[in-house]
């Protein structure tokens, strides 16, 4: 259900109808406001921040069938801070033709490192990314909890000030904005795509980077 505009936001940035209410005992927006607060500042005459030194990759949430893959750029600067560079997800796309996009992605930011979702057939998707580049470090991570967890940390940190978007992406804020607090899901499309590769990528260079971690190469 549509949230009216007139109601109170408050805590991860929800819009909630009753300011007495804890957000957190009621199923609304799970991110709203905190998604627009969390823009970066452009830097003067057009200038790129220098993110030379810090830890970058492409997340991949490979579609079933032939849907959406979700691929999002991301990198951690030196402070921290997770930034959302770039959505590169494509619709409609063979094995072949989403893992050529998540390879040019990798080129076109300067990494070789790409976090892939494995529920959908690690080896798979393993295989395909290595065809598209064999320099690929692929690292496959399980969904081992649910999408709402991973969901609610990232909220976390996009109410702390601890990521920033760069620029504007319709497709995938509008699916940021139907994820429903407790996991449901209300956005555009059968599933949150490009919203899942951004968390996992999120969540792989701030949340999980002291965890060991399986490179395939």
């Amino acid at each position: 259900m549509p949230v009216p505009a007139q109601e109170i936001s408050h805590g991860l940035g929800r819009d909630c109808p009753d300011p007495l209410m804890p957000c957190e005992t009621w199923p609304g927006p799970l991110m709203s406001r905190a998604v627009e607060t969390s823009r970066a500042t452009p830097q003067p005459g057009g200038r790129s921040l220098d993110f030379a030194l810090d830890e970058r990759g492409i997340a991949v949430d490979p579609p079933s069938g032939d849907g959406t893959c979700g691929i999002v750029a991301c990198v951690r600067d030196a402070d921290g801070i997770a930034h959302v560079l770039a959505d590169h997800s494509v619709a409609a796309r063979s094995p072949e033709g989403w893992a050529g996009a998540a390879a040019a992605a990798a080129a076109a930011h300067g990494t070789g490192e790409i976090v892939a979702e494995a529920n959908q057939g690690g080896k798979m998707v393993k295989a395909v990314l290595h065809t598209a580049d064999p320099a690929l470090r692929v690292l496959l991570v399980n969904a081992r909890v649910g999408k709402s967890l991973r969901a609610e940390s990232v909220a976390h940190l996009l109410e702390a000030g601890k990521v920033r978007l760069h620029g504007r992406f319709a497709a995938l804020e509008a699916e940021l904005l139907g994820m429903i607090a407790g996991g449901g899901y209300e956005g555009p499309g059968n599933s949150p795509d490009r919203a899942d590769a951004m968390l996992w990528g999120i969540n792989e260079v701030i949340r999980e980077q002291h965890r060991p971690r399986l490179w395939v190469m």
